[in-house]
């Protein structure tokens, strides 16, 4: 946006929208503090005996039920028809994962029997013809409680919607009639029984067991204690089966308060709103860009940040003069330009269709690129920090300031100085499940971090680092990543899923911790990696399966083109070239072939060039500089980072510098930060800081 624009924003529309935004009260669903990991277990397809139609269905139902309040449920949902080595892993697997919860929660649905007065659950190839056999062919649920017991839990729920007839009447077995027997809970425990001790539950005829139908519905039910819940549960199922069923349940004495779904706090008094000129300071108070300072001293000449202002002004003045006056060696156009105000400041985009590039616009070229070679390729690693944890993924402030990185393994995130390596903060996620921290981002000014936590977003505050809210959940979809707009106004969520192989792109405006659904964009395929032009018309990402690289029109809402290229791509060089990295082809034959990675044009995508990079290693376009001239792409296997020009000259791509850490390790991310330096996280759990 010129100049001239942009201060005409200033003055008719930036103050009004952005104190409005300050000014708004957040008021989101109450976090969970507590950690809360479940085990989904539901058994319909038996061998031996007759089949089941509805635990399935109740174990799905139950496991979506709880991951939408806040649990880790084990192996990330229902685990559906187990036989008994499937059974007793799940179980072992439920209990390691229990290390370090607050509260432990077991749910089966299916065939259980009691054979001497202790109680068994049935694996779908139980095939029992003497009493002898029920110990090797089924799971005692003792041995669930002692795993429960054993973990250091406050609060252990043991639910049961097993007292269905008993399946091996007649083989000889001393088993009631049908039912589970009463159980004597454990201290800090509560077993809920879909009916009376030896009496028999219904299946269902609509999908659901009446017990599993009032426990989902119950359990969203806010501000409902644990003996509240269970009575609500009771009382409604007595009703659909017109007092034919009534659950029941086993105690001991609970200490404390617990919560399912906690209770709706009242909404905040009116916040205080912000003095104008301090929202507008707050916006401009990082921009290199002179006019924006300028323009503030002219509206709140009398403000207490008019003397922050006139110093930052100064400063800037500095540095202009310094670039604007280079050597007489140096090219003009390899002069550095001050970075683009953020977009906070401009208002929204009209929603006309763009206008389309056509290919007799000549596509922009590297400036200086011999210049900018040598600058590069100078860049040696400065420091080191450890930060632990198995680093995965990676974000970067609008302002670059600040480097965000997931650590999968311990369900965390670290936040770092970007220019230092100083560690911040250290943030405990919510909700973990291990391998489900897929995606990160600094929402500005950089106070709250938007993270994707077994496929749902939730949102923290980096000072308290606890969770502000959960965005959204989505327990259908097990991939999702985060991309922050250049100019830090939208975030960027993508979701997809493997097994469902489609993917939504959901876009939320941004202001402050809130975030408002503006636009969503749904697709075919899985999306592996997403940018967009800096007004947010266009959306460029690669598609698995179909390998393709995509060039969507947002508005228009159509495909522009498509290239063949199992790639991941980015924007540089005023959103008119494209680089990407990856393989050439489509077909499963090209991971025999070395990864490339090109820049194309974007309006004549045929128009590039490429540089073979002569290995099989998976490469990632990691960031684009902030002015769009250069490209990190990392490497998967072997700490290496590429720096490339976002540019089209000559008939091949040469890089510019190769950095090494020598881990031998997946690099996590590698952001440039700062005018003249890189931040790269690698799989060996340290972040690396290079600079000229």
């Amino acid at each position: 946006m010129p100049v001239k624009s942009l201060i005409h924003t200033l003055r008719g529309r930036l103050v009004p929208i952005v104190v409005a935004a300050v000014a708004a009260v957040i008021v989101s669903a109450p976090a969970h503090a507590d950690k809360r990991v479940a085990l989904v277990l539901g058994n319909s397809a038996y061998q031996n005996v007759a089949r089941l139609d509805n635990p399935k269905n109740d174990a799905r139902l139950i496991a979506d039920t709880l991951k939408s309040l806040g649990f880790i449920v084990v192996g990330n949902g229902a685990q559906i028809d187990l036989d008994k080595p499937g059974l007793d892993r799940a179980v072992q697997a439920f209990g390691a994962q229990l290390s370090g919860a607050d509260v432990g929660l077991f749910f089966y649905a299916g065939h259980g029997v009691q054979i001497r007065g202790a109680n068994y659950l049935v694996p779908v190839d139980a095939n029992p013809t003497k009493e002898a056999d029920v110990d090797f062919q089924m799971l005692d649920i003792n041995l669930v409680l002692r795993q429960m017991e054993g973990s250091g839990t406050k609060l252990n729920l043991v639910i049961l919607d097993a007292c269905r007839n008993n399946p091996f009447g007649g083989r000889g077995l001393r088993a009631s009639d049908g039912g589970l027997a009463q159980m004597r809970a454990p201290e800090g425990t509560l077993i809920s029984f879909a009916t009376q001790p030896g009496n028999v539950a219904r299946d269902g005829t609509d999908g659901n067991s009446p017990y599993t139908k009032a426990l989902a519905a119950t359990l969203r039910k806010p501000g409902l204690g644990i003996f509240e819940t269970v009575n609500e549960v009771g009382l409604q199922v007595k009703r659909a089966t017109g007092g034919a069923q009534e659950p029941w349940f086993s105690s001991s004495p609970i200490d404390g308060s617990f919560f399912f779904a906690a209770p709706i706090k009242p909404a905040a008094p009116p916040a205080v709103a912000a003095t104008p000129d301090e929202t507008l300071w707050s916006v401009i108070r990082n921009s290199d860009v002179a006019a924006l300072h300028e323009e503030f001293l002219r509206q709140f000449p009398a403000s207490p940040r008019a003397a922050d202002a006139k110093s930052r002004l100064d400063a800037l003045k500095r540095t202009q003069v310094a670039v604007v006056a280079p050597p007489a060696t140096a090219p003009p156009a390899a002069v550095p330009q001050p970075a683009a105000p953020p977009l906070a400041v401009k208002p929204p985009a009209p929603a006309a269709k763009p206008a389309a590039l056509t290919p007799s616009e000549p596509p922009l070229q590297s400036p200086a690129w011999t210049a900018g070679a040598a600058d590069i390729s100078a860049w040696r690693l400065k420091s080191t920090v450890r930060l632990g944890g198995a680093l995965n993924r990676t974000g970067v402030s609008a302002d670059r300031s600040l480097v965000a990185v997931t650590a999968h393994r311990e369900g965390s995130l670290h936040l770092v100085d970007a220019l230092t390596l100083k560690p911040l903060a250290k943030i405990k996620l919510d909700g973990y499940a291990n391998y489900s921290l897929t995606g990160i981002a600094i929402l500005p000014p950089g106070k709250h971090i938007a993270a994707v936590v077994s496929g749902g977003l939730e949102v923290y505050d980096a000072e308290s680092k606890q969770r502000l809210q959960q965005i959204a959940a989505y327990p259908s979809y097990d991939q999702g990543y985060l991309r922050l707009s250049r100019d830090g106004q939208r975030l960027y969520f993508v979701r997809s899923s493997i097994n469902l192989q489609r993917s939504t792109v959901s876009v939320y405006r941004l202001a402050g911790a809130e975030l408002s659904l503006e636009a969503e964009y749904p697709f075919d395929n899985r999306i592996d990696s997403l940018d967009m032009t800096a007004d947010g018309a266009r959306l460029l990402f690669g598609t698995y399966p179909g390998d393709e690289l995509v060039l969507y029109d947002a508005r228009a809402k159509q495909v522009v083109w498509r290239q063949k290229c199992q790639c991941s791509g980015r924007f540089g060089a005023g959103d008119r070239l494209v680089v990407f990295a990856g393989r050439p082809g489509p077909s499963a034959s090209d991971y025999d072939k070395n990864t490339i990675i090109g820049v194309l044009d974007v309006a004549q995508p045929t128009r590039r060039v490429t540089y073979d990079t002569r290995t099989k290693e998976t490469i990632d376009v990691t960031d684009v500089s902030a002015d769009g001239r250069f490209a990190a792409i990392g490497s998967t296997n072997n700490g290496q980072v590429t720096i490339v020009p976002v540019a089209i000259e000559g008939n091949e791509l040469r890089p510019l510098t190769i950095l090494k850490d020598n881990s031998r390790q997946s690099v996590a991310g590698a952001n440039f930060v700062g005018s003249d330096a890189l931040v790269t996280m690698s799989g060996d759990n340290n972040a690396r800081l290079w600079t000229k």
